[in-house]
């Protein structure tokens, strides 16, 4: 036969014929006609190894493999190899010193107000950090660390800290209207007094002054920090007064 495809005509072989399979099994289909619907639990347990056999046609085979020791393993213990290699430096490798106070320099212009800057020897960089304001920018621009220590103002009107943008000052005498006064980030002010004190002369101590009987049996003390001022009021007898106020000055 030939099948014309487009232009091109190829001529087809014939099918071959299939062989003959020969003998092929046959499946029986039985009956149930005649059994009863209803058996015993004892023909079909599981546990039963004679109707287990029954259901499997027969015993399970046993195997002929024979038995063989299980063979140890043995483990190659890796060689160890050593690694040797050279610095071309004269100085010898280990960790980086960092910060030493006798050789590290300070950077106060990489500073803030709770953080300075330090330049170690060996090459590397420390960075201190604080909680709280602990420095502030000197007028060329560096930052410097605050001076809480009193220092005698100009004409005996009182006391000032020793070094910081925002001053803190203090009158010589508890019952002068602006006891306190403390300069802000923005160049404002404020302060306060202590109502009904005595001509009380503060003593000074460091950051701190105090004025002994400032109101009966009543001293108070007041401390320069970094971020303002801080006060503490002493009682020294049961008679003391319970009630201060603090008038605000701006």
């Amino acid at each position: 036969m030939v099948m014309a495809v487009g232009l091109l005509s190829l001529p087809q072989a014939a099918a071959a014929p299939e062989p003959d399979p020969g003998d092929r099994p046959t499946q029986s289909v039985g009956s149930a006609d005649g059994l009863p619907h209803h058996v015993s639990s004892n023909e079909t347990t599981v546990g039963d190894d004679a109707v287990r056999d029954k259901q499997r046609g027969g015993p399970p085979a046993k195997g002929n493999a024979k038995d063989t020791p299980a063979r140890p393993v043995e483990l190659v213990k890796p060689k160890r190899r050593e690694a040797t290699w050279s610095v071309d430096r004269d100085e010898p490798v280990g960790k980086p010193a960092g910060f030493d106070p006798e050789t590290s320099r300070e950077i106060p212009e990489r500073g803030g107000p709770q953080r300075q800057v330090f330049e170690n020897a060996d090459g590397t960089t420390t960075v201190r950090r604080f909680t709280g304001r602990q420095l502030f920018e000197a007028p060329g621009g560096d930052w410097r660390r605050v001076d809480p220590t009193l220092v005698e103002r100009p004409r005996g009107e009182g006391w000032r800290s020793r070094a910081d943008s925002q001053q803190k000052r203090f009158s010589r005498a508890a019952n002068a209207r602006q006891l306190v006064s403390v300069d802000l980030a923005d160049g404002q002010s404020f302060g306060f007094g202590v109502s009904g004190a005595r001509d009380a002369i503060g003593s000074v101590a460091g950051d701190t002054v105090t004025y002994e009987d400032v109101r009966p049996d009543a001293d108070l003390v007041l401390q320069a920090t970094p971020g303002g001022v801080k006060e503490t009021i002493v009682l020294n007898s049961p008679d003391a007064p319970p009630e201060w106020s603090f008038p605000l000055t701006l």
